[in-house]
């Protein structure tokens, strides 16, 4: 019997619910092939886990890359379905945009809350941590956020403030022209 059969049959006995997740988890991969799985466990880990131990090599990470391109946009590998490119995950991003500055390393940090991971809005806290798990934190991402807030035109704008201190935590979230700035980055580091 394998495992999969054992978790429904289990699942199917019991009201615990960490069993009855695993079971939906496992309907849920059940049709999709190896690439495809792995890609849904890591955005999983990505969302839920904090990193749970699924890296993958770089060579992995390049074959998910083509696949979903080949999925997504046709095989061309460099833009989706809106004629943005396909970034597999934060560093590469980082690597595409190559920002100097610390307000632009956090707006390409941002973008990649916003935009490929499809965040409603973001905290300056979990851009600074992806950052410094780049090795590019930033030394005050308060400050950093409030140039980009303060840039004509605007590439940030505020939408939350949980209490009422200036250190109070702050929800974000980037302007048309923030992922326009992020899109010229990394277009022109692609033309290089």
């Amino acid at each position: 019997m394998h495992t999969t059969q054992c978790i429904h049959i289990i699942s199917a006995v019991t009201d615990d619910p960490e069993l009855q997740a695993m079971s939906g988890i496992s309907a849920a991969l059940a049709p999709l092939d190896e690439a495809a799985a792995g890609r849904v466990l890591r955005w999983a880990s990505d969302r839920y886990g904090g990193g749970l131990g699924l890296a993958r090599s770089n060579v992995n990470r390049e074959q998910d890359r083509r696949q979903y391109a080949q999925e997504v946009d046709g095989g061309n590998g460099n833009a989706g379905s809106e004629g943005r490119r396909i970034f597999v995950d934060v560093a590469d991003l980082y690597d595409a945009a190559s920002p100097k500055t610390e307000a632009d390393k956090a707006l390409v940090t941002a973008y990649w809350f916003q935009v490929v991971r499809g965040q409603a809005d973001l905290g300056s806290q979990e851009v600074n941590t992806a950052l410094k798990n780049l090795g590019h934190g930033v030394e005050n991402i308060t400050k950093a956020m409030t140039q980009l807030m303060n840039r004509t035109p605007r590439q940030v704008m505020q939408v939350q403030k949980s209490g009422k201190s200036q250190q109070a935590r702050k929800r974000y979230k980037l302007t048309r022209e923030g992922i326009l700035a992020v899109e010229r980055m990394t277009a022109t580091r692609s033309e290089d």
